[in-house]
Formats: C-alpha cells, sequence, structure tokens
C-alpha cells in the first residue's frame, strides 16, 4: 500500500479493533456460496464481495500485471513501467511507483486524468495532479496502446505513434463489480442487501456509507 495511504491503513486497524470488541462472528477461510448460506438461519444476508480488477489481452508479451498485483505484492514491477489507464487507482499506483524511483508513464484515452475529478473529493483531485506533475510522472491523454512488444510499447498519441521503454505494463482501467452471488439469491426468501463495490465499483467512502445506511436500517 503507497505510503501516503496512511490513514486508510489507521481506518482498517480502528475497524478491526472494534470488531475484537463486539460480539460478530468472523469466519476466515471460509467461501460464502448460495447453499452455505441457504443452509444457515440468517434471514437478513448483505453481500459485500467487492470487485476484480478488468484484465487486458496484449498477446502475452511483455510483462502484464494490474495496479491490484503490484499494490498486493503478487507481482513485481520493472523499472520503466507504463500504467494503461489513467483513474483514480492508475494515478495513486503510478505516483507510489514514482516515489520509488521508478520511469513511469501513464497512458489514458480520454482528455484528463482522473476523468476530471468527477466522484473524489476536488481537494484530493487537485492535490493528487499536483502530484504527479512535481514527482515527474509523463501522462499522455487523448492516447491508447496500439502493440506491446517485448521491451517497449507502442502508444498511440495526438501528434503521432510514439514508442515508449519498457519492461512493465500495468493495467487499471476499471473494476468488474462482483454481484453474481447477490443475483443467484435474490429468490431465496431472505431479506438481500447488495452493497459496496459488489452494487457499483466506486470508492472506500461510498462503500462505508453504503453499509452504515443499511445497518442503520436492519
Amino acid at each position: 500500500m503507497p505510503d501516503f495511504k496512511k490513514d486508510d491503513r489507521a481506518l482498517l486497524k480502528w475497524y478491526e479493533f472494534q470488531l475484537s470488541k463486539l460480539p460478530v462472528d468472523i469466519r476466515l477461510n471460509c467461501i460464502a456460496d448460495k447453499e452455505m448460506i441457504q443452509k444457515s438461519n440468517a434471514n437478513v444476508v448483505i453481500i459485500a464481495m467487492g470487485s476484480t480488477p478488468v484484465q487486458l489481452d496484449f498477446g502475452g508479451t511483455n510483462h502484464v500485471c494490474t495496479a491490484d498485483e503490484i499494490l498486493n505484492g503478487t507481482e513485481d514491477s520493472g523499472e520503466n513501467i507504463v500504467v494503461v489507464g489513467g483513474g483514480l487507482v492508475g494515478c495513486e499506483t503510478a505516483l507510489w511507483l514514482r516515489q520509488q524511483g521508478k520511469n513511469v508513464t501513464i497512458v489514458e484515452s480520454l482528455p484528463e486524468i482522473l476523468d476530471g475529478g468527477k466522484n473524489m473529493c476536488f481537494a484530493n483531485y487537485d492535490m493528487l495532479k499536483d502530484l504527479l506533475v512535481f514527482n515527474k510522472v509523463d501522462v499522455l491523454i487523448n492516447s491508447s496502446v496500439k502493440t506491446v512488444n517485448e521491451t517497449s510499447v507502442a502508444v498511440k498519441t495526438p501528434s503521432g505513434e510514439i514508442e515508449i521503454n519498457a519492461d512493465t505494463v500495468m493495467v487499471a482501467v476499471g473494476y468488474h463489480a462482483q454481484h453474481y452471488l447477490y443475483d443467484a439469491m435474490r429468490d431465496s426468501g431472505k431479506i438481500m442487501y447488495n452493497i459496496g463495490d459488489s452494487l457499483a465499483v466506486r470508492n472506500i467512502m461510498n462503500t462505508i456509507w453504503d453499509a452504515n445506511q443499511v445497518a442503520r436500517e436492519l
């Protein structure tokens, strides 16, 4: 997790501590499926399964991975990284990698990164844009990856095609909401709620608000 996410780390620790003080049955390493939930005595079921990153197929060349894999430590990045997607996850991870001394280029198909600040605090939007400039992260807007080669990436830009040296291609083009269990359970006869990213992919603030609203209404 990037160093500038220290408040998020503190929030997670706070939730862990608060849950440890409450009579909440937490089962780790346990898969919840339709059969298991049907057999339970629960009359209310809250689905909060999150989301999974969108994958792109670049033909098996170079080192292609998702931002999640780099952030989770399941994949290592090289020294020259092309980030495909200039949304919040792409920009934050690009900044973090650049702060480690790596060469980073963001390729964004839209006219603006971070979707112009939609659905995020404007102060955070301004700060993140300024930090990318301050840390000298290269940003290509109105651009798209044309081909991924073994040691480089060909990018189509408004001024023509360019080739960027790359030993890592990090994909950050969005997420798929994981609502399949909710869909399968809708005719179960139980009261069902679907919250967080499994309802709609957004950010941590919206997820917490979803959960708070449902809990208050139960």
